[in-house]
């Protein structure tokens, strides 16, 4: 049994008998966790987050994933590998120092324990689901050349890392950024997803969207929820979203 620790992100196997989620046994109470980010010391296996999967009925815990970085939003595929996003390939962005990991996609094969790395983009890809059509929807943040706090675009890919192109809001500035984005059950193209901007953390609008409507800013809005009625406003705003209610962390 794990105790204590934090828990993120859970994910249902398709069958509904499998949970996959991230762990860490660090507790926010300990002293290292409220320093400075400068101060904090490195990651070890002992405070990392790893992949971890367990029945729904509580047995049979497995660790999955292991090492000094960061494993987290682990998501099934359909035919049982794993996709999830880690910090392992060390790198950094332009700013803060080099001191915030960039976290890449990769895929475990749960049979043979072999991990491979998916995406090699400069800054973050996070938020791995899957689509009706088989493909992985993620975000991707992209920062060089471009003002990269409205630089957060979702963008698809095939298991295998191919065929990496960009599923909706490429060249707008709203949204900043769609966060966790997941597909609406039984609609081949709507995906729920949390709008919200650069530094204000992940919370923000809950909308829906469909880029068979369009993939520019608001063309392809279909519905802010819980409201309904008033036009959606493309506000170009660092701190997007910091002001409305109510507020939403994940579609799920």
């Amino acid at each position: 049994a794990l105790e204590g620790g934090s828990f993120l992100q859970p994910a249902i196997s398709y069958d509904g008998t499998t949970v996959l989620f991230a762990y860490t046994a660090a507790r926010a109470s300990d002293p290292k966790w409220g320093v400075e980010m400068k101060e904090r010391p490195p990651w070890t296996p002992e405070t990392s987050y790893h992949i971890f999967r367990v029945n729904v009925d509580g047995t049979r815990l497995t660790q999955l994933s292991d090492g000094p970085w960061n494993d987290l939003h682990p998501n099934w595929l359909p035919d049982g590998r794993i996709v999830f996003c880690s910090t392992a390939s060390y790198q950094s962005i332009p700013c803060w120092n080099g001191l915030h990991n960039v976290a890449s996609l990769y895929l475990l094969d749960r049979e043979t324990g072999n991990v491979r790395q998916l995406t090699f983009d400069q800054d973050d890809d996070w938020c791995p689901t899957v689509l009706p059509n088989g493909l992985v929807l993620y975000l991707r943040w992209e920062y060089t050349d471009i003002p990269h706090v409205w630089g957060r675009y979702l963008f698809t890919m095939n298991p295998d890392g191919t065929g990496q192109r960009e599923f909706y809001g490429s060249g707008g500035y709203w949204p900043n950024g769609i966060f966790y984005a997941r597909p609406i059950p039984d609609h081949p193209t709507k995906v729920v997803g949390v709008v919200t901007g650069h530094h204000v953390g992940r919370v923000g609008e809950l909308y829906i969207f469909d880029p068979a409507r369009g993939r520019y800013t608001i063309d392809g809005v279909v519905q802010r929820i819980p409201q309904r009625g008033p036009k959606v406003e493309p506000l170009i705003e660092d701190r997007l979203a910091i002001d409305s209610w109510p507020k939403f962390l994940h579609p799920y």
